[in-house]
């Protein structure tokens, strides 16, 4: 015997029960969710079949093509240990990666920059200098490419002037050329205050450059002569052995510090051609016949660092007495 259940009717005006409206809400989301899976499904198969077409018409050079890509690698910001995209080693252990991977038909540096550590640039400098020197004796054809966009001045210029070749936009700042020694002068201002520092040092010259003690004339010169210059000629010797013969030696402010824009830098031989990172990335892709452009030094995200980086760079502005090139 079976028994018949029956809904009763609800009377005219009672409001639906929760359940009810439960019911007919998962009845449409089950409905969704099959028609999203069911399109989902088309487009997979749709894709995999195209994918399978491509492969099979693909040519040798098509799968070239698919197979070689640009190496890339971003100067971007202070050069400094702290900051990674203007890191020496970080950065040298870029472009030796880049030259050693078969896939990698060129590299292009991008740089932005206005200076920073010398050390750092010396580093960048360095380690451009070594792949190419291997790069010809291994006879490979891996030219390294250098863009200079908003910025390239004093270190980022150390560090990449010895680039195959140097491109520039028309309103690049490029150049500065120099060394400078920052510091701070707080003797005065303690003064008012009635404050006075004593420092027991060594020698005379332990405390070169105390904020909080004036600094004068033989100091200065000392400076100057003993460190300052040197570094400068350092500086300068770099840029002869990079741009050999392609430098405008008559050109009375070229090792003054002064910063040039784009056409002048071409002008008296800083930079090479005069092409925006768009035209050069259109003829990279046209002569090397191909269409990836890969970053080696993607910076990865890291919380944790960026606040101590942050923090850092902020002590070191504010308190230290710091040699940088600018």
């Amino acid at each position: 015997m079976f028994i018949k259940l029956e809904r009763r009717k609800k009377k005219e005006g009672t409001p639906p029960r929760v359940s009810e409206v439960l019911d007919k809400h998962l009845d449409t989301l089950v409905r969704n969710i099959k028609i999203k899976n069911f399109v989902f499904m088309m487009m997979m198969f749709v894709g995999m079949g195209f994918a399978a077409y491509r492969f099979v018409i693909m040519t040798p050079e098509d799968l070239q093509k698919q197979a070689g890509h640009i190496a890339h690698i971003e100067i971007s910001g202070e050069i400094s240990k702290s900051n990674r995209q203007g890191s020496g080693e970080p950065l040298a252990t870029a472009i030796r990666a880049a030259l050693e991977k078969e896939e990698a038909k060129a590299i292009l540096i991008t740089a932005n920059s206005g200076g920073g550590s010398p050390v750092q640039g010396e580093i960048i400098n360095h380690a451009i200098k070594t792949v190419i020197r291997e790069r010809d004796e291994s006879g490979l054809e891996k030219p390294i490419v250098v863009v200079m966009e908003d910025v390239c001045a004093s270190a980022c210029y150390m560090a990449v002037s010895s680039a195959d070749i140097i491109y520039a936009h028309s309103s690049s700042l490029v150049g500065s050329i120099g060394v400078r020694m920052d510091s701070w002068q707080l003797a005065d201002g303690l003064a008012r205050l009635g404050v006075k520092r004593t420092t027991l040092t060594s020698g005379e010259n332990k405390a070169l450059l105390d904020p909080f003690s004036e600094l004068d004339e033989a100091q200065s010169d000392k400076l100057k002569n003993d460190l300052i210059m040197p570094l400068f000629h350092m500086f300068v010797d770099s840029v002869k052995e990079a741009r050999g013969d392609k430098l405008d030696l008559s050109e009375p402010d070229i090792f003054t510090g002064m910063v040039f824009h784009g056409r002048k830098a071409k002008s008296i031989g800083l930079v090479d051609e005069i092409k925006t990172l768009d035209q050069v990335i259109v003829d990279m892709r046209e002569k090397y016949e191909v269409q990836r452009f890969v970053t080696y030094n993607k910076p990865k995200f890291s919380l944790k660092e960026m606040i101590m980086a942050s923090m850092e760079t902020a002590m070191e502005s504010v308190l230290s007495e710091t040699i940088s090139v600018h």
